[in-house]
């Protein structure tokens, strides 16, 4: 027991709960993705530039799911199945489906605009 006791207490899953407050890292990657999405909202005067902020939240929240997976496996938790599953893992997946959604449709917009730019030439 001893030795269980200590790696549980040094791994990532102390608490047997895989959080984002888990590693440093991991929040300041999401909180910045979260930021990135939250200023590219305002950003829709300048759709080239808001296309730009959409991509890099969307890497930004790949990067995290990836850090996130590879955290789980160097601390053993998929081999012990003693990970615990909770809502929270949904928000990064939700955010890269709005993400590719907006992006898409910002796509939209600007060829919009453009087409109606040349016909009016």
């Amino acid at each position: 027991v001893g030795a269980e006791a200590e790696y549980a207490a040094a791994s990532v899953l102390g608490d047997q709960v895989f959080n984002v407050q888990d590693h440093i890292a991991l929040l300041v990657l999401f909180l910045l993705a979260a930021g990135i999405s939250l200023i590219s909202i305002f950003l829709f005067k300048k759709r080239p530039l808001q296309m730009s902020f959409t991509l890099v939240g969307l890497l930004m929240n790949i990067a995290g799911i990836g850090f996130a997976t590879y955290l789980l496996y160097q601390s053993g938790a998929f081999e012990k199945g003693g990970l615990q599953v909770q809502a929270g893992i949904a928000f990064p997946i939700l955010a890269i489906i709005f993400l590719l959604l907006a992006h898409r449709n910002i796509k939209k917009d600007e060829q919009t605009v453009k087409s109606s730019y040349s016909r009016l030439r």
